[in-house]
């Protein structure tokens, strides 16, 4: 079967858990026999094979780059949006790829970037289109809602469901982003789906692993984009104003990269490493006894829940969006509230008290149903009903 995926980026191009899902797949798809083309923006005009897989990757005229979004002030980005939303150039150069390939089905993700006239391009080809949300990007254009607030873009919405009508089939990570859309009337008409997304690593063993947490000095990971929305400002504010004797590494990059090194310099409970490649990862997850999620925005199912269980380390998580659905209290970790210290204290005590043995095996076993292979096995599922 010929696949066709389109995603807004691709390896070497990571911004978040999309990319690396999106990947994934289509290695996945690579390997069970398909022959699979990725759709794709980069710097240039380009066709290459990576892994086995077609990628073409072309420039979306607009008035800057998608890769480059986060350097210009927020008026220019509105700017940017609305021809984003409405561009029929790149729907255009996608049209004549899907008549060229002739794929049998086509799989969409995240298309900011590569513009919302796309559906309705791939609606005239009548091949089958499954859609994967993966972010409330169809209600606010930034994908950002704050905990405690409600997405207020009622134009902007009534435009996006009118240009995305509805796929063949809807997947969502999680039964929240997939309630978030039926609650706001989109994909009407739409199969709709929820498939945890598949585990971005080999499911790792226990060897190796300590079996307890030193209780007088426990140590967590906060590993993703180093941005105020996703609470590790708040985090680390947290720790210092209750001087909680912790030890905190931090993984990752991002525009407050410079402002968490002042924050935490001349104090030994914070090590900032920085950006890592991605097969560096599983050392980092492995050397903490928890991974902290305390996301201040409603988010879908974060890529880094999948890579602490698929270690073995449980985690702490903040109870907003979908975060928290993979998450057995006492089991494969915690849930606290959203920016609320006293929550989060009162789980860190929780966690010193556990079993910590029995949370390592549950996040191994809370895992599992996740794979590639069964991933893989479930979207072909999909594709042939």
């Amino acid at each position: 079967m010929k696949v066709l995926l389109i995603n807004s980026l691709y390896n070497p191009y990571y911004r978040g858990g999309t990319e690396v899902v999106v990947e994934q797949i289509a290695i996945g798809l690579k390997q069970a026999g398909h022959e699979v083309h990725v759709i794709t923006l980069g710097e240039q005009v380009l066709s290459e094979n990576l892994d086995g897989v077609k990628i073409y990757r072309f420039q979306a005229p607009n008035v800057f780059s998608f890769l480059h979004i986060a350097r210009f002030p927020f008026l220019v980005r509105v700017v940017w949006h609305v021809l984003d939303t409405f561009n029929y150039f790149s729907a255009w150069g996608v049209s004549r790829l899907i008549r060229s390939i002739k794929p049998d089905v086509v799989m969409t993700h995240n298309l900011k970037g590569l513009g919302y006239i796309i559906p309705r391009v791939i609606r005239k080809t009548k091949v089958k289109h499954i859609h994967t949300v993966h972010d409330i990007q169809l209600s606010a254009p930034s994908g950002l809602i704050r905990h405690g607030f409600s997405p207020s873009h009622g134009l902007y919405e009534k435009v996006c469901k009118k240009l995305f009508q509805s796929p063949d089939v809807i997947i969502s990570p999680s039964k929240w982003l997939l309630d978030f859309y039926d609650q706001r009337g989109f994909f009407e008409h739409s199969k709709k789906v929820v498939m945890p997304n598949p585990v971005p690593f080999k499911i790792n063993t226990l060897v190796g692993h300590e079996n307890h947490v030193d209780e007088a000095e426990p140590k967590f990971l906060y590993l993703g984009n180093i941005e105020e929305y996703k609470g590790i400002l708040w985090l680390i504010n947290t720790i210092k104003k209750n001087d909680l004797r912790v030890r905190l590494t931090i993984v990752g990059g991002g525009t407050d990269f410079e402002k968490i090194k002042k924050m935490t310099s001349h104090d030994d409970r914070f090590t900032v490493v920085g950006r890592v490649e991605r097969n560096e990862v599983p050392q980092y997850i492995k050397q903490v006894d928890f991974t902290i999620v305390p996301s201040l925005v409603h988010e879908n199912s974060p890529t880094v829940i999948y890579e602490s269980l698929a270690n073995g380390v449980p985690l702490i998580v903040a109870n907003i969006g979908g975060v928290g659905e993979l998450i057995k209290v006492g089991i494969n970790g915690f849930i606290f509230e959203p920016e609320n210290a006293a929550s989060f204290i009162e789980v860190l005590i929780q966690a010193g008290k556990s079993d910590y043995g029995t949370l390592r095996a549950g996040a191994l076993e809370s895992v599992r149903p996740y794979s590639l292979d069964k991933y893989i096995a479930n979207l072909l599922g999909l594709i042939v009903l």
